[in-house]
């Protein structure tokens, strides 16, 4: 497979969002930021760049229709210094699109926002999922029964094919490399329905990325215990860090907030235990053994996401 195939791929699928992002626009009426001079301009100066890249490679490569990998791609598309200034500029245009999605669909989004279910990050599609999530809405009610937030997340919006994406992200991010082979094992477990075997891989690896990220940035020693209380604590520290990081990540803070209290919900002490509900010390020292559930897996797979997301990210 040859660079020019690869970047070809990259510059087609930034075609693709920034397309689906100016439908998003011309489809909700945004009347604030995305509505303004100065993004449509942006939009469309990036628009011809992309397009003028996409016509002159497709005059050199003999196969464009070639099926490619999309963690092979990404990981091109992040690493290419050609590319990687268009792909800054198209992941601005939809972290503002999201905001102002945010500010519109904010009631769609409420139903389902608990601290143990975060949305996909790493291979969010905002359009697609606001999607799902109305559409689900729309079914449920019309079962005159309970949101079904659970089945929601682990069967309409964490398929298989989701979790093999959201794996391809992870592969293609350098700085989570020493712990791939021990994540790529838990998806595919998890993608066999082994969900014991994929919980149990998983939740170590919440604070052994959260410790990573500390200790990046200089602020290993933000873990003194693992109680509920010093990881709510660790977590906020390390959320206000990322949100010090850059300009990039300013706009996407809002994925931040729900952190702490996701990744704390995981240490309540295992004393007197509700069923069902994930512990990380009861998974870990063999005291929990109702752990092995889809809905237990998929979540610890959604909340590493967003941890890796940000991580991979910052400086």
């Amino acid at each position: 497979m040859t660079d020019e195939e690869l970047k070809l791929a990259a510059f087609e699928h930034l075609w693709s969002r920034i397309k689906e992002y100016e439908k998003i626009i011309q489809s909700q009426g945004y009347k604030n930021l995305p509505n303004s001079k100065e993004f449509r301009e942006e939009l469309e100066e990036s628009k011809m760049l992309i397009k003028i890249a996409i016509d002159s490679l497709t005059e050199s490569v003999s196969n464009p229709k070639r099926e490619i990998c999309y963690g092979e791609f990404v990981k091109f598309l992040q690493n290419d210094s050609e590319i990687k200034g268009l792909k800054d500029t198209v992941d601005s245009l939809a972290l503002r699109v999201f905001q102002e999605s945010q500010n519109i669909e904010i009631q769609s989004i409420f139903a389902f926002d608990r601290h143990e279910w975060v949305f996909p990050t790493s291979t969010t599609n905002l359009k697609m999922d606001l999607d799902k999530v109305k559409s689900f809405r729309e079914e449920q009610e019309d079962q005159l029964s309970n949101i079904d937030v659970d089945f929601f997340f682990t069967d309409v919006l964490m398929d298989n094919n989701r979790v093999q994406q959201t794996l391809q992200f992870w592969e293609s991010q350098p700085k989570i490399s020493k712990r791939l082979p021990i994540l790529k094992e838990a998806l595919e477990a998890h993608i066999d329905g082994k969900f014991y075997l994929s919980v149990a891989a998983l939740i170590p690896q919440v604070e052994g990325v959260l410790r990573d990220s500390l200790t990046a940035m200089g602020r290993n020693d933000e873990f003194n215990s693992m109680g509920r209380e010093d990881m709510h604590k660790s977590i906020t520290a390390l959320r206000d860090l990322w949100k010090l990081q850059s300009s990039k990540t300013d706009q996407a803070i809002i994925l931040l907030n729900i952190l702490p209290d996701a990744v704390a919900d995981l240490y309540e002490k295992y004393v007197l235990p509700i069923e069902g509900k994930l512990y990380r010390h009861g998974v870990c020292h063999g005291l929990q053994t109702d752990f092995g559930s889809k809905k237990n897996s998929t979540r610890l797979i959604l909340l590493l996401d967003r941890i890796i997301f940000f991580y991979t990210l910052a400086q």
